[in-house]
């Protein structure tokens, strides 16, 4: 059943052609975002719809090499991910995207946190942006954080405790 969202009726044969289409030009499967019509492909619900299953359980009946493949290389970019994020500084990074911006006359965009960039990939852009805006909150609003903590009950010194047990939380 076609619907206004859909571009074209997707069939299971059309959506068959499409999968092998996009594996023969990718050589790989298609992740869950790029389920859609720029790459060549029905949205998700359509494909469940059609197909009467998920692209997850789809993909590892008919594809299990190329499953087993896509895992393997998610798990590395994981680890990949986390030993990057001890490399970078806030520094570094401050450098990197400073370079980036004079050589492109602009700032990155999410897409061009790579290595091929110079620059990190975006997860650790963000946790280090995110660490580093909190220590600046801290330093700037220290004095409100005692304020920011609402007390439970009306008794002061459950309210200056829960204070200094935020502090210590904070500091480590």
């Amino acid at each position: 059943m076609k619907t206004q969202s859909d571009q074209y009726y997707w069939g299971a044969e059309r959506i068959v052609a499409a999968v092998e289409k996009f594996i023969q030009q990718n050589e790989r499967l298609p992740v869950a975002r790029e389920m859609n019509a720029q790459h060549g492909l029905p949205v998700c619900r359509t494909f469940e719809r059609t197909m009467g299953m998920t692209w997850g359980r789809y993909a590892k009946l008919h594809y299990p090499e190329l499953t087993e493949l896509n895992e393997r290389r998610h798990k590395q970019r994981v680890l990949d991910i986390r030993c990057e994020i001890s490399e970078w500084t806030q520094e570094g990074l401050l450098l990197a995207v400073e370079r980036f911006a004079l050589q492109n006359g602009r700032l990155p965009l999410k897409q061009e946190y790579t290595a091929e960039n110079d620059l990190p990939s975006y997860t650790t852009f963000c946790k280090i942006a995110e660490q580093t805006m909190l220590g600046y909150m801290e330093n700037r609003f220290g004095e409100y954080i005692c304020q920011s903590a609402a007390p439970q009950e009306d008794d002061p010194e459950l309210h200056q405790e829960e204070c200094l047990s935020f502090e210590m939380n904070q500091s480590f």
